[in-house]
């Protein structure tokens, strides 16, 4: 199973950059991993993969438990023609319950349960037989004498022991199949009866003549090495399995099913195997209780953020291996230790840069240049109070290497991914919208930077509509849009919030709508531990 890394939802270009190049150093290391991202990628983060010629990380709705996620039994199926001996050997050779029929094609055309072939062979249609030569000879140890056709069907009646003819005339018929040994007599009446079928039990010899005559009335003969009794016994076995197998209501579930799903359905049933069906219901394996009893979830890495609210839905169902990240500690929960890597640096991108250089590992150059972008635009081109001389010396590092101009490619980076162009107020809000709860209140914070802060200024009665109705919708606490200039280093604030105060003293000043904060640009640093420190002294 392919190990998913991921950032926050509504990933910017640090959380995606971050996923793409821990997921190829953990494929240098020999671990199946894949990058993925938890929304569309920004102007900027399209503009970076665009530049370097690297596929953008992979897009997934969720981390939810998946039948796929589990190691369900994939015993191989039988086929409809298939001998009730044959399934049911097989099934006790596996220590198995259920088996799966399928077509040619490998599509689920229905299942068997040990149940119900102990049903049919205790109150089933025992006397019935449609089954193939080569069941017959396998089941009864036999060997054909002469055959008309390939495949019988008709009524089973054991006549050795037949004495009255009156009685003999009454299943010597057409359709019936006769079990009889060496009495030629009434041999030689089924022949001229003509018989569906004569299984001559105890590998008796028959006259020239008799054979003969079964040739001339077209009537099969099979000898069997069994005594009659047991012939008897195992006729019905030789039976193809789709005479009891279950067709109609099968309980089938899609490898893609969500386990939630798929246990609120057993809980309904009482099977102890279900079918594991692909899309176009071709079989692929069965599932029980104990399979997903022994569950674990798809293992996940998280990079650059560690709160459940800003993870993958489904999170708290998947098996998180390691945390790489550079925010609060937040309240991801493990069900085991991990590794988590935390360090007060400006970008995870720089974390991930970090382990290359510890394990001695060469970065391409494409992914060099993701690094080298994810860092520039987490930090605003080292312009963040977040940013330390660590992730200096990473990207002075790193543009020697790349032989790149940091302060030129910033710039076009920054141009091309601010640019407002036609996306509308709530496209903008949710480029980097992040969830946050201190002392049971919902904070509900975007940022975005932007160079052109004149388009902002004529969307204002817009980013005021669309936040009050937002606020309404969410009930949150408070929810805010901060527009960050690059260049003037300082933001413009839009909120809805039940506590004006709360704002004021986030800032220390009396804030209005579109107020501009000279030297506030980071979210993380700036924004969200002030306020939540005010709500939790306030509460």
């Amino acid at each position: 199973m392919s190990t998913l890394i991921f950032g926050h939802r509504n990933p910017d270009s640090d959380s995606c950059i971050s996923a793409t190049a821990l997921a190829y150093l953990k494929q240098l290391q020999g671990i199946d991993a894949v990058a993925c991202r938890l929304g569309a990628l920004n102007t900027e983060t399209q503009y970076i993969y665009d530049h370097f010629k690297v596929e953008p990380p992979r897009l997934i709705e969720d981390v939810k438990t998946q039948v796929l996620d589990i190691e369900y039994d994939k015993f191989p199926p039988k086929r409809a023609d298939d001998s009730v001996f044959q399934v049911f050997s097989e099934m006790q050779q596996q220590h198995m319950r259920t088996m799966a029929i399928t077509q040619d094609d490998g599509k689920l055309i229905g299942v068997v349960t040990v149940q119900d072939i102990a049903m049919a062979m205790i109150s089933g249609d025992i006397y019935g037989l449609h089954t193939s030569v080569d069941h017959l000879c396998h089941v009864l140890n036999a060997n054909p004498i002469f055959l008309s056709k390939n495949e019988f069907a008709g009524q089973i009646r054991v006549v050795a022991y037949y004495h009255d003819n009156e009685k003999l005339q009454e299943v010597l018929q057409p359709g019936y199949v006769i079990i009889v040994g060496d009495r030629f007599d009434v041999i030689e009446m089924a022949i001229n009866s003509q018989v569906e079928l004569i299984l001559v039990t105890g590998s008796h010899e028959l006259p020239e003549r008799l054979l003969e005559s079964a040739k001339d009335k077209d009537v099969s003969i099979i000898c069997c090495g069994l005594d009659t009794y047991t012939t008897a016994k195992r006729v019905s076995q030789c039976n193809f399995i789709d005479q009891i197998m279950t067709r109609s209501d099968l309980k089938s579930f899609v490898e893609t099913a969500y386990l939630d799903v798929v246990l609120e359905e057993i809980k309904t049933t009482n099977y102890s195997n279900y079918p594991i069906v692909d899309k176009d219901y071709r079989y692929l394996g069965l599932i029980s209780r104990r399979n997903i009893l022994g569950s674990r979830g798809k293992p996940v890495i998280l990079v650059d953020h560690n709160e459940a609210a800003q993870s993958a839905t489904g999170i708290e169902q998947a098996e998180i291996l390691e945390i790489f990240d550079h925010h609060k500690i937040g309240d991801v929960a493990t069900s085991q230790p991990i590794h988590f890597r935390n360090l007060p640096v400006g970008s995870t991108s720089t974390i991930i840069y970090l382990l290359y250089k510890e394990q001695n590992r060469l970065i391409p150059q494409d992914i060099g240049g993701l690094l080298f972008s994810g860092i520039i635009s987490d930090t605003l081109f080292l312009s963040s109070p977040t940013t330390t001389e660590t992730d200096i010396r990473a990207l002075n590092e790193l543009e020697d290497y790349l032989g790149l101009n940091a302060s030129e490619f910033a710039k076009d980076m920054f141009t091309a991914g601010t640019a407002l162009g036609d996306s509308s107020i709530e496209e903008l809000f949710y480029r980097d919208y992040k969830l946050f709860e201190v002392a049971g209140k919902q904070l509900g914070i975007a940022q975005i930077y932007t160079l052109d802060i004149a388009t902002i200024h004529k969307l204002e009665p817009e980013i005021k509509r669309f936040l009050q109705e937002l606020n309404r919708r969410t009930k949150q606490f408070l929810t805010m849009l901060v527009v960050t200039d690059i260049y003037a280093k300082g933001s413009y604030i839009y909120y809805m919030t039940k506590s004006q105060s709360i704002v004021n003293q986030t800032f220390d000043s009396t804030v209005d709508q579109g107020s501009f904060i000279a030297g506030v640009v980071s979210r993380k640093k700036q924004i969200v531990p002030r306020m939540m420190m005010v709500i939790s002294q306030s509460s």
